[in-house]
């Protein structure tokens, strides 16, 4: 008997072992296993709502508000950030930019999207040993394309994918959701599905389907922010390809002359965020309805949550996070993320071995 119970034993460790310590449950879609994630402070920022992109080396930070510098670079060289400098400020002069949105960062180059004048800047981190200097290689501006109902919109949130393109949000209807574009923003092709049956008008589109949008290698991942939904698609060459489309959670919307109504007593969300890693998409998603949504209160508008997602369109994950984000960035196995702890924190989370990025899904 004692044998025969020391056998069920490692049974019963061999079934549950692959989430380690973790909770598992059943889904639709197979098992995934729940994470408890606990922060570590890194620096109190005194920034106003800042957006966040991190590289390898290299974390920024983007603030409206700030009259010292609308950008602020970090090295990444350690498990601690440094900061390096500031740069810009709201303005039309040289290094001044309008409306500015960060929109990517690769190696020690980063985006800042104008979305106001449809530019792109691509600024360029020189670091030496007691210094950095941010410096801007060039701004680009987009032609303004016409719609295949006559409506010219402008695309927004330029990001490189690839070596060789941008994707930004076009915002007009199904096919004309997305612009691919050459490495001078000039427009090769429109492509993406709306996510929701029926017909909608160009404006009716771009106001209800924004959403968040990245970037993995010549991987475009695209998120709505009021829809559970999430798209992958691949750049091949000049040529887009739809890989796969799902919705996550149950959706609850109608659509009535043209316009897309979500009913907020039911539908979940919204996506605060979105990041890829060569192996996973992350979502920063509001586990709550959405009439339950409040910008002033941090526990209505910030999550502790993020679902995990493999290249195929598998949920694999949740990490249940102890401190609330309102934005992130994943790098090398750590989340790193924006908290109002209760002022705003730069915060770092460890990814679970479990969720290791040292095999790439990229082909």
């Amino acid at each position: 008997m004692r044998l025969i119970g020391i056998i069920l034993l490692l049974f019963f460790l061999l079934l549950t072992g692959s989430c380690s310590n973790n909770v598992s449950k059943k889904h639709t879609n197979g098992s995934i296993c729940q994470h408890e994630l606990l922060h570590i402070p890194m620096e109190e920022l005194f920034l106003y709502n800042p957006q966040l992109a991190v590289s390898d080396s290299l974390l920024i930070l983007l603030s409206h508000r700030e009259e010292k510098g609308v950008c602020h670079i970090y090295s990444l060289a350690s498990d601690t950030v440094k900061k390096l400098c500031n740069y810009g400020k709201i303005g039309s002069g040289p290094g001044e930019f309008l409306q500015p949105v960060l929109t990517f960062a690769e190696g020690n180059i980063f985006g800042i999207n104008d979305i106001n004048l449809t530019q792109l800047s691509l600024m360029e981190v020189e670091q030496t040993e007691k210094t950095a200097v941010v410096r801007e290689q060039k701004r680009m501006k987009a032609a303004r394309q016409r719609s295949k109902d006559g409506f010219i919109p402008k695309d927004t949130r330029f990001m490189k994918c690839g070596n060789a393109h941008y994707v930004s949000f076009h915002g007009v209807g199904d096919g004309e959701l997305f612009t691919l574009s050459d490495t001078l923003l000039k427009p090769i092709t429109c492509f993406g599905e709306l996510p929701i049956e029926g017909e909608l008008h160009a404006m009716s589109v771009r106001n209800r389907l924004q959403g968040r949008m990245k970037t993995q290698g010549n991987y475009f991942f695209f998120a709505t922010s009021n829809l559970p939904y999430l798209a992958a698609y691949q750049v091949n060459n000049e040529t887009v390809e739809k890989r796969w489309s799902l919705f996550f959670r149950e959706p609850h919307y109608q659509v009535s002359n043209g316009d897309l109504k979500y009913n907020r007593e039911k539908s979940v969300g919204p996506v605060l965020d979105i990041d890829a890693d060569g192996k996973y998409i992350y979502l920063l998603f509001m586990n709550q309805l959405l009439s339950e949504y409040d910008f002033n209160k941090n526990d209505k508008s910030c999550s502790d949550k993020v679902l995990v997602f493999d290249y195929q369109g598998n949920e694999v994950a949740e990490l249940n996070l102890d401190c609330r984000l309102q934005r992130f960035a994943v790098n090398r196995m750590k989340i790193y993320g924006i908290a109002q702890n209760p002022n705003t924190t730069l915060v770092r989370f460890d990814l679970p071995k479990e969720l290791s990025a040292s095999e790439s899904s990229l082909p």
